[in-house]
């Protein structure tokens, strides 16, 4: 899915870094204190998990709306 890059691209020019982040970096910075006590690994497998239901949802909305198809099976068929 292509969802990932797109997340990660909205959350670049929402959030702009001076120097280059890491994933966990730029979580670490939005979450604040609530992560503050997750290990690096465990934030990452959060993180992952999240994504994937981001993709999920985004997909059967997609599918709600366009007849059973996602967004990017309608422009693969254009």
């Amino acid at each position: 899915m292509q969802y990932g890059k797109t997340f990660e691209t909205a959350l670049q020019h929402i959030f702009p870094a001076k120097q280059e982040e890491t994933r966990i970096q730029k979580a670490r910075l939005i979450m604040g204190d609530d992560v503050k006590d997750l290990s690096d690994e465990d934030l990452d497998v959060y993180l992952t998990n999240f994504q994937y239901l981001i993709d999920s949802w985004l997909d059967e909305y997609e599918k709600q709306v366009f007849d059973n198809k996602t967004l990017k099976e309608i422009l693969k068929e254009g």
